[in-house]
């Protein structure tokens, strides 16, 4: 098989698919985390599953990639997956095509139509509050549990903001010492950045009650139990997002992921005083902007954040 060449093009041309294998082989080779790389997987899954459904397994080359097939690989997706979902696809597809055209290929320029595209739909952000977690922490579990395991697992990602490769990483092996008070000290997945985090008191708890070793598990029953057990912790408020266009009402729990680590530590420790240069620096983001992003605060929240800074007591 033919390479990916910079900028040239090999006598044999790769079809989409095996560009898009040998562009995934490639960025493996050049230190992208294994997260992203899973992401650009899932891409090329859902490209083959709409080529031997749609188009019984034909091979696409670059230059049949015309502005037909890009709706009719948008109508494929949009069948079953949210519309931001299908935004997300067909951006990291375009990523492919925009480096198939650097390399040499002849690529219809119709993929940089504004059309082919899905309009992102701007959703409530999800996050717990300090209440929320406190019912987490205080639900009674058989102690040993696989819930309860999983419970003190999603604590640490509340108070670490960490992401789930790194959140199942951490244990007493990370743990440094600093003017008498502890804190984390790993280096990122993502990013490759070292970052340090204040451990919690109820963290130092959890890390006792496992001597330091808190079980670790897949992301998928992760996920799957974060459900049931906020259900049972009665984190159940409701909460409307817009789905194909159409507004529906769900209960907060039926939401929950291990990505609400992320957002529940920065907005906490936001609305708690920490300074966001710190919290940028602790959560690994590499601007404001993208801190900004995972931080869930309305004008109440501001005003009352506004009212009780200093500089507005004298």
């Amino acid at each position: 098989m033919s390479r990916i060449n910079g900028g040239q093009k090999s006598s044999s041309v790769l079809s989409v698919t095996e560009y898009f294998k040998e562009f995934i082989r490639i960025k493996s080779k050049t230190g992208v985390t294994q997260d992203t790389l899973k992401v650009y997987q899932n891409v090329l899954n859902h490209f083959e599953s709409f080529r031997q459904k749609r188009l019984k397994g034909r091979s696409i080359e670059f230059k049949d990639m015309d502005k037909e097939l890009w709706l009719e690989f948008r109508a494929h997706l949009e069948v079953r997956l949210e519309a931001n979902t299908v935004h997300k696809i067909i951006k990291k597809l375009k990523t492919v095509m925009h480096d198939a055209e650097r390399n040499g290929y002849n690529v219809p320029k119709c993929f940089l139509d504004r059309d082919i595209q899905v309009r992102y739909v701007k959703q409530p952000k999800i996050y717990l509050n300090e209440t929320e977690i406190r019912l987490l922490t205080n639900l009674t579990l058989p102690a040993g549990s696989h819930l309860d395991r999983v419970r003190d697992r999603f604590i640490i990602g509340l108070r670490t903001g960490l992401r789930f490769s790194d959140l199942m990483r951490i244990n007493i092996s990370y743990l440094k010492e600093h003017e008498g008070k502890k804190f984390f000290q790993i280096k990122l997945n993502k990013g490759q950045n070292f970052v340090v985090i204040p451990v919690h008191e109820t963290v130092r708890l959890i890390l006792e009650k496992y001597e330091g070793y808190p079980p670790t598990m897949s992301m998928q029953k992760f996920n799957q139990s974060l459900k049931l057990l906020c259900e049972k912790a009665g984190i159940d408020s409701n909460v409307s997002k817009v789905i194909k266009g159409k507004q529906e009402v769900f209960k907060k729990y039926s939401l929950v992921s291990s990505h609400i680590c992320r957002r529940s530590f920065a907005t906490n420790a936001y609305k708690a005083g920490v300074n966001p240069l710190f919290l940028q620096r602790i959560v690994g983001h590499s601007s404001m902007k993208q801190l900004m992003e995972y931080i869930c605060i309305d004008e109440e929240d501001t005003l009352s954040m506004m009212l009780k800074n200093s500089y507005f007591n004298p």
